[in-house]
């Protein structure tokens, strides 16, 4: 990992951790002595979370942790249900054996993690398993949206974890089980549920 991808590493997880709250002025010297790096790349690792959504950069202003409305939370839920249940649909049909496995290993881990109250590795579980869903699409395009949403979703993921950690596992679980059975309409069924409860468990902490 090299000293951009470190950055945004950790700037990431102090922005979805809350760490560093939404709205707060992200100073490149600051940052740069907290992660032990130069200005550069952090002023790199500001432009990825940009183009995550979890950090706006104005010229003249400088940047800031990104703040999420309501309205740009349904939004982002509206969008997330259509690219989501497209790859969910897509990985029942065409899922290979190593796809397979690798998505009930991150289901096995997750369950692990909760078993043993570590919440605080589930979001980036969360992110893992919805990813590894797009990439057993075998859609680039459904994977490129996925890592697009991927640093906004991680966040409002973290956000209600401790609500409704133990449902997500579980929704988690089926979908695999839909696309291991080769149940397009199930997989894309169970992922538009799962969406949608995410979506009303933030809606009720906004």
């Amino acid at each position: 990992m090299n000293a951009t991808e470190e950055a945004a590493r950790r700037l990431r997880s102090d922005i979805v951790g809350g760490a560093l709250a939404p709205g707060e002025r992200l100073v490149e010297a600051r940052l740069s002595q907290r992660y032990g790096v130069s200005r550069v790349p952090v002023r790199e690792a500001l432009r990825v979370l940009a183009s995550e959504g979890l950090v706006v950069v104005e010229a003249y202003r400088g940047a800031r942790v990104a703040s999420l409305s309501a309205d740009e939370a349904e939004d982002l839920f509206e969008v997330r249900e259509t690219v989501e249940r497209t790859s969910a649909r897509r990985a029942a049909q065409r899922a290979g054996q190593d796809a397979l496995i690798e998505l009930e290993v991150i289901v096995a881990h997750g369950r692990a993690a909760l078993a043993d109250e570590r919440l605080d590795v589930l979001p980036e579980l969360n992110d893992r398993f919805h990813l590894a869903v797009a990439r057993a699409s075998g859609n680039p395009a459904l994977v490129a949206l996925q890592q697009q949403l991927s640093g906004t979703v991680r966040w409002l993921y973290a956000s209600d974890v401790r609500v409704r950690a133990a449902e997500s596992w579980a929704e988690h679980a089926g979908i695999v089980d839909a696309v291991r059975s080769r149940d397009a309409e199930r997989a894309a069924t169970l992922t538009g549920d799962h969406v949608r409860a995410s979506r009303r468990s933030v809606s009720r902490l906004s």
